[in-house]
This record gives C-alpha cells, sequence and structure tokens, in this order.
C-alpha cells in the first residue's frame, strides 16, 4: 500500500509498505526483538484528514533526540522523529493513500514542517 514517510530535515517520499507493523518499524515502534507492534494506539496513530492518519513512534512528542519534523495538527505540539501518512477506510483499517490524499498530505507536511535547519 502507498504511504508517504517524512523523516526529520528530509522531503517526503511516497514508498510501499505492506502492512501495520511494517509502519511501526519505519518509525521506530518496536519490540525487544526489532518487530513493529501489529497495533496502532491512539497515542500512535491520529487523523489528520479526511480518511488520512499520522503514525508516528509512541513518545514522538518528548523525545528530542529523534529530531523535530512536523507540528501537530493544531499547532498545540511538536512531534520528532519519523512520520508515516497512510490511508484508513470508514472502518478505520489502514489502507492505501489515494493519489487526492497524497496531496493533501504533501500540503499538510508543507504546512506543518518544522524548519530549525
Amino acid at each position: 500500500m502507498r504511504v508517504i514517510i517524512k523523516k526529520p530535515g528530509e522531503k517526503p517520499k511516497t514508498i510501499e509498505v505492506l502492512n501495520l507493523s511494517e509502519i511501526n518499524k519505519l518509525v521506530g515502534n518496536v519490540d525487544e526483538d526489532g518487530n513493529g507492534w501489529n497495533h496502532g494506539g491512539s497515542d500512535i496513530r491520529m487523523l489528520i484528514g479526511p480518511g488520512i492518519d499520522q503514525y508516528c513512534k509512541d513518545d514522538a512528542i518528548s523525545n528530542v533526540e529523534l529530531g523535530p519534523n512536523l507540528w501537530s495538527y493544531n499547532d498545540n505540539a511538536m512531534y520528532f522523529g519519523t512520520v508515516v501518512f497512510a490511508g484508513c477506510d470508514k472502518n478505520y483499517d489502514l489502507c492505501s493513500l489515494t493519489d487526492e490524499q497524497i496531496q493533501y498530505c504533501l500540503r499538510y507536511i508543507s504546512e506543518k514542517e518544522i524548519n530549525i535547519f
């Protein structure tokens, strides 16, 4: 499925992933063995647009060592580390981003990106 990955200080990229576990590996939500978590709790998955979820590391708001990346949807918090944007269907299940959702994400990223480098 198509998702967008945004790393601190880098331009966003559209990539293909297989599942939620792979997204969790990209953002750093892994178990002791390095396997991606298979769940998306409310602290690491949030709706940012029509049918679009943002995934981040479980401590992305407080872990400055990850590097500043994006402001939150309502600009009241800063997200550190890698962020992934993926689609969600009407049942809130993970799915591929559409072309329109990709354009929405790119606009969102350009508005929320933290540029301190």
